[in-house]
């Protein structure tokens, strides 16, 4: 509430000094402050209609996963994360093997609701209390099938039907490996492996008989008969 103007000069000639003197004293004119009526929060400092986080499930159950699929958004643990699965540090649960996904109540105490990964499409989850771990150990179980014999001995020459394979991932003709190296004749080698370790222990032996025949020391013997004969005269 604003006051009228009052004109101080003539009518009220106190009225000046009851304003110079502020407002620390006890008289109740012109006492009345007006204060700042700006909001301090909500509504006041900017809009609140902020873009939605995209929270809920991203994956149903049934569907396949790779590891590192997002299968639920959260805030605060609505869900848990259940076998073969994690959880971030914003809540996010995640696939942690490739499977199909699930939905269930743990079978603990807590009946918490939780979410797993299926290995297969037809396993139930929860698995009964102390029941067997399935394991894939990252492998594919693949059907074992004899192979034939296609050993070629060392010192074939390539054929046509050689130089015409294409290896995977490119457009060039070109022979295998395998199938270039089997090209050279069999490698004899003249020496030994084991020849350099053979040729060092000759050499110490030689040098061993050497100093037998002499009847001396070697140098570090000899240094530390010294060593000794000299403390003992010291002592």
């Amino acid at each position: 509430m604003l006051l009228p103007r009052i004109s101080t000069t003539g009518i009220l000639p106190s009225l000046r000094n009851i304003g110079a003197s502020g407002c620390g004293s006890n008289s109740g004119i012109l006492q009345q402050v007006r204060h700042a009526t700006h909001k301090a929060s909500k509504a006041a400092n900017g809009s609140s209609n902020t873009a939605g986080k995209r929270l809920g499930a991203k994956k149903t159950a049934g569907e396949k996963v790779v590891p590192g699929m997002i299968i639920y958004r959260q805030r605060g643990t609505l869900w848990f994360p259940g076998e073969n699965a994690g959880i971030g540090r914003d809540h996010t649960i995640f696939a942690l093997r490739t499977g199909y996904v699930r939905y269930y109540r743990d079978s603990g105490p807590k009946k918490r609701k939780s979410i797993g990964v299926a290995l297969t499409p037809d396993q139930p989850l929860p698995r009964p209390p102390n029941a067997a771990r399935t394991r894939r150990l990252w492998f594919e179980p693949v059907p074992l099938v004899e192979k034939e014999d296609v050993s070629v001995p060392q010192g074939t020459p390539l054929t046509q039907e050689d130089w015409a394979k294409v290896v995977p991932g490119s457009y060039i003709p070109r022979p295998d490996n395998w199938r270039i190296g089997k090209v050279m004749g069999p490698v004899v080698r003249k020496r030994s492996v084991f020849e350099g370790f053979e040729r060092s222990a000759k050499r110490r032996e030689a040098r061993m008989k050497k100093l037998a025949l002499k009847g001396g020391k070697t140098k570090k013997a000899k240094a530390k008969a010294k060593a000794r004969a000299k403390k003992a005269r010291g002592a």
